[in-house]
């Protein structure tokens, strides 16, 4: 099973009271084994006022930069294979890691920046980048894509649980596997050379952005 969070979540619903959970996977998994339950869905709010486009994020033309972030050591997140595979982009100009430790690599393109940026400054690495690259292995609900969204910056991700919320292949991202390397080099690669294709997954990424809710509407529900 690629999902620890299912064992956790059967714990969880043998506790006798009503639920919110973030993602609808969550939900169906909670009524499966509690069929009496009360689960409701709250989408997880985004605030639009920390992470919004505000200017359109330089074009390809000045090359093609890629963010990932994530804890090296959070086996879950799977930021390893992220880099490996972003480093097998032909196309990629800088390939800017947010994390807990640098990876170990001599590839001049990888940059490194310390985890606890605020989220003003992690706003702004998404503006500045044309690519976000998550590819975990477990999420309830994964929010830095849709962040990056809400900044005008399409995603590469993998088909993780939670993902089904906001994630359409070919529409707002490019949906990858676990076990191609080479496919999310290639995906990069295609968004490089392919402008009118990273144009159109960063219209959709706008599109989903607009439709979310905020941390008000959020906390209303």
């Amino acid at each position: 099973d690629r999902n620890p969070s299912v064992s956790s979540m059967q714990i969880a619903g043998s506790i006798p009271l009503p639920v919110v959970t973030e993602a609808q996977w969550l939900r169906d998994l909670l009524l499966s084994e509690n069929p009496d339950r009360s689960v409701e869905v709250v989408l997880n709010g985004v605030d639009k006022e920390i992470f919004t486009e505000k200017h359109n994020p330089h074009t390809p033309e000045e090359g093609f930069t890629v963010l990932i972030e994530g804890s090296l050591d959070a086996v879950a997140k799977n930021t390893a294979y992220a880099i490996e595979s972003s480093l097998r982009s032909t196309q990629a100009t800088t390939i800017t890691h947010v994390g807990n430790r640098p990876f170990a690599t001599e590839d001049s393109r990888y940059h490194f920046i310390q985890s606890g940026v605020s989220f003003q400054q992690m706003a702004e690495l998404y503006r500045s980048h044309h690519v976000q690259v998550k590819t975990p292995l477990a999420e309830g609900m994964f929010g830095p894509p849709l962040e990056g969204f809400h900044c005008g910056l399409p995603a590469i991700v993998t088909p993780v649980t939670g993902a089904e919320e906001y994630i359409e292949d070919g529409v707002n991202s490019i949906v990858v596997l676990w076990d191609d390397t080479a496919g999310v080099g290639r995906a990069i690669d295609s968004l490089a050379e392919n402008h009118d294709l990273w144009k159109r997954l960063q219209k959709g990424a706008r599109k989903t952005a607009e439709l979310w809710p905020n941390w008000d509407a959020q906390a209303s529900l």
